[in-house]
């Protein structure tokens, strides 16, 4: 049975192949983190290099025909306003938009410095996935994937136009049962997506990490 986690840990793309026993593929998919696209100067990031590497990184897994992409969360940066952030979803996703197949997407915490999550969830697509559902699930070639979202506060408010401190992250109760639930319903190897860590240590790890993991396990 094929478990597996995948955090986004650093900016960078990857194809991902999910294998049988006999080591055949099962299952192959690409997966872009931290793009953290602004039309802005860069400090320790190059931000308008974003366009580049995203056209670079579709192609790639269009000639590589894996069965989906994901982008891991921060697929935008923080801009000077509002208007900005959701100028640079729209180019950005525009270009995410020319691979060849399903997309999904998780949320990350600079996605949302100036956009509420429905602002974000409106410009994005997740293929086959309700508009508004920031954590979900779905089925490729008998591999069950799960989105999850960690973009809450303690008190389990959402993420809000930056009202948020990036290691207050957390995966609420009702997410968490959801989880639960998800899971016993299939009997498919399965693959979890969330921006944030679930190994519970260090910033920005899930601060609940523990409940997550011991529903997974």
């Amino acid at each position: 049975r094929l478990g597996l986690v995948v955090a986004a840990l650093s900016c960078g793309a990857a194809c991902v192949p999910a294998t049988r026993d006999d080591n055949g593929p099962l299952v192959s998919f690409g997966v872009v983190a931290d793009a953290h696209y602004a039309d802005k100067p860069g400090g320790g990031r190059v931000y308008r290099d974003t366009p580049a590497k995203m056209t670079e990184c579709v192609k790639v897994m269009n000639e590589k025909k894996v069965d989906f992409l994901l982008g891991l969360g921060d697929f935008i940066d923080k801009g000077e306003r509002e208007a900005d952030d959701l100028k640079h979803l729209d180019f950005i996703e525009a270009i995410f938009k020319k691979f060849d197949g399903p997309r999904y997407h998780v949320l990350g915490n600079h996605d949302l410095a100036h956009l509420s999550k429905k602002q974000f969830m409106e410009r994005v697509e997740n293929t086959g996935i309700e508009e508004d559902a920031t954590y979900y699930s779905f089925d490729s070639k008998g591999v069950h994937f799960v989105v999850l979202d960690a973009c809450f506060t303690r008190n389990g408010v959402p993420y809000d136009h930056g009202n948020f401190g990036w290691r207050d992250t957390w995966i609420p109760r009702e997410q968490l049962e959801w989880l639960r639930k998800d899971l016993a319903s299939t009997s498919d190897p399965v693959i979890v997506f969330v921006h944030q860590l679930l190994n519970g240590r260090g910033n920005p790890a899930v601060k609940n990490a523990d409940a997550g993991r011991e529903i997974l396990q």
